[in-house]
């Protein structure tokens, strides 16, 4: 807590809140992070370089990629890093080969992050999380939940209380670790999976009818043709990947039908 306070002072520094910075100050859950990394490791936002110089120790080499010009200020100033290369950029925009990633990542971005990280090749992601957050990963009943687990396998490491942050957040957070594993592959996943979780509480069929105009299929013709679904009467929010899997293949061959009468 000491060191963060002087440094922050020292650069004329605050949290932003607008970066989501809450800086990561226990040691051990560092530590425990930091067992991670190995060969070229990725660090998002590594603000004040705790963990980058824990990271550093570990790894052959971390790329750290900061977007607030402060952070790089320190970054820069306060570590001699042999094998650290420090980037101004935000992680979202950026083309990074890594072999894991470790990090203590912005809340508010966790998602668009994740879905970021998992479409780059790599071994796993070790991240620091919200604890409520990652409840929805875990559970498949949401449109997040679906998605992660479509892509990647999800390990709950170890809880982290929020007071092993400063400033302190209002809930506590989780370690996870999420390994590759695309476990679907019919090019419409996506988009079944945003049409029906706009309508979750509803049956599959109601889902698409109310979706229908962005599934480009008359409103008036859309029960017929999406009572042929399989699945159609259940929930939407109890359905499993394998299930909104093959909704996703019904769904694909409807729209490929349905073009092939448009250019008819």
């Amino acid at each position: 807590m000491k060191k963060v306070k002087y440094l922050l002072k020292k650069y004329n520094l605050a949290p932003l809140n607008i970066l989501s910075q809450n800086f990561l100050i226990c040691g051990n859950v560092m530590e425990k992070m930091a067992n991670y990394a190995k060969k070229t490791t990725l660090e998002i936002g590594p603000g004040l370089g705790f963990l980058t110089e824990k990271l550093s120790k570990k790894a052959d080499k971390v790329i750290a990629v900061e977007k607030d010009r402060g952070m790089i200020k320190v970054l820069k100033n306060e570590y001699s890093f042999k094998n650290v290369e420090i980037h101004h950029e935000d992680f979202l925009k950026t083309n990074f080969s890594f072999d894991c990633c470790v990090s203590s990542i912005p809340y508010s971005i966790s998602s668009k992050i994740i879905f970021k990280l998992l479409e780059k090749d790599h071994e796993y992601s070790v991240l620091l999380l919200q604890k409520e957050y990652t409840e929805k990963t875990v559970k498949m009943n949401s449109r997040l939940g679906i998605m992660v687990n479509a892509l990647a396998d999800i390990e709950i490491i170890d809880s982290v209380n929020r007071k092993c942050f400063y400033p302190s957040p209002k809930v506590d957070s989780v370690i996870v670790r999420l390994t590759p594993n695309r476990k679907v592959k019919t090019p419409l996943f996506s988009k079944t999976v945003r049409v029906l979780f706009q309508h979750k509480r509803k049956k599959v069929i109601n889902a698409l009818i109310d979706s229908s105009r962005e599934l480009n299929i008359d409103k008036k013709q859309a029960r017929d043709i999406f009572s042929k679904i399989e699945y159609s009467e259940e929930r939407v929010f109890k359905l499993d990947l394998e299930k909104i899997e093959k909704i996703s293949e019904s769904l694909e061959k409807i729209l490929k039908n349905k073009n092939r009468e448009n250019v008819a």
